[in-house]
């Protein structure tokens, strides 16, 4: 607990290790989407970590992510302090990045709550978002308890995981029944009208020795390795023993590998205007619709053109005659796709790495 009475002490978590290939070609592996300033002059990363203050001040918040984006992160966020950087020295999806947070906070603060949160979500509401966050940490500082913050879903959206919610326990959270996968429309319909299915969105807290207990229990190839095969993190060996076992751990998402067969998960839900920045087809919400019926970010002309998403970096854009395109302009790339094969994108990341195209990844 923290001084005030009844506010649990939370340590952030910041997920921003992701290489955002569905937003290519602006995001690059050099630069991913989580440094971009896609909604406004703020990345989505200086969003992120500006939406937790007052709750969670910078001196409490943790940058999960790759040992290659260092300096984008010190540039970006110079008030989180050096020692915050939590790196990984290879991508292992979040279960081992998670568990590698787990036991560098167990070692900082075991009491406080940690919070992991994605680093690439729009929130139009941050107030409402942490309060949702602090009734959260409460329900998490119970031992053994995983917390999840659940959407209240507005449309039969198939691109999102859903959460099923069982019965109230009377202080703001909702058992959970099951965590299900992403549906087909009829069934995501169902779920909207039947008002017991949130959607997922990835943001999970739970004490430190939760997580360790649960990944011992479910998933002894990530745990052994993470609390019984590297030294403690003050040690000098930490950093190189980390280097030479991590690339060995198994890619797996915390979803799978914990969330799902989790002894006790309790959801809040919330409605503080979120949206998940998957793809281009996602920022028709964020950026909303001009007078001619499309989203845009940077300049372009339009003729009989509607339900497109421009984005233009430096050249202008013209549209004539066409409906439902995504435009992205960078310097050495344009992107033309339909908005409903936005998550294709990463086939053509896949091409581009199969023709050793490095200099456009």
């Amino acid at each position: 607990m923290s001084e005030e009475a009844g506010r649990v002490e939370i340590n952030a978590v910041v997920m921003c290790g992701g290489s955002g290939t569905r937003f290519w070609p602006a995001s690059r592996r050099a630069h991913p989407k989580q440094f971009l300033r896609l909604g406004g002059e703020r990345s989505l990363l200086q969003q992120t970590v500006e939406r937790l203050a007052p709750l969670i001040p910078p001196e409490r918040v943790y940058l999960l992510a790759a040992e290659e984006h260092r300096e984008a992160l010190r540039e970006d966020l110079p008030h989180v302090p050096e020692s915050n950087l939590i790196l990984e020295p290879a991508a292992r999806n979040t279960a081992p990045a998670l568990a590698l947070a787990a036991r560098v906070l167990g070692e900082v603060n075991p009491e406080a709550v940690m919070a992991a949160l994605p680093a690439d979500h729009a929130i139009a509401d941050a107030e409402g978002f942490r309060k949702c966050l602090e009734t959260s940490a409460r329900a998490a500082d119970e031992k053994g308890v995983i917390a999840t913050i659940g959407i209240e879903p507005d449309a039969p959206e198939t691109g999102y995981g859903y959460i099923e919610l069982a019965g109230e326990r009377g202080d703001g959270t909702r058992e959970v029944a099951r965590f299900v996968e992403k549906p087909d429309v009829e069934t995501a319909r169902e779920y909207l009208a039947g008002e017991r299915h949130l959607w997922n969105a990835g943001i999970f807290l739970m004490r430190p020795d939760t997580l360790e207990e649960e990944l011992q229990r479910q998933r002894h190839d990530i745990w052994a390795p993470i609390w019984q095969g590297l030294p403690d993190p003050e040690e000098p060996g930490f950093s190189d023993t980390l280097e030479r076992i991590y690339p060995g751990l198994p890619k797996v998402s915390v979803d799978y590998a914990v969330m799902e067969g989790a002894g006790r998960v309790v959801c809040v839900p919330g409605g503080f205007g979120w949206n998940d920045l998957g793809s281009w087809s996602a920022l028709e919400k964020l950026w909303g619709l001009d007078a001619e019926g499309n989203s845009a970010s940077g300049r372009y002309y339009s003729i009989d053109s509607r339900g497109n998403i421009v984005s233009a970096k430096g050249r202008q854009i013209a549209l004539i005659g066409v409906e439902d395109l995504v435009v992205v302009e960078r310097d050495d790339v344009v992107l033309v796709c339909r908005k409903d094969r936005c998550q294709d994108v990463r086939a053509m990341i896949e091409l581009l790495d199969s023709e050793g195209r490095e200099d456009l990844l």
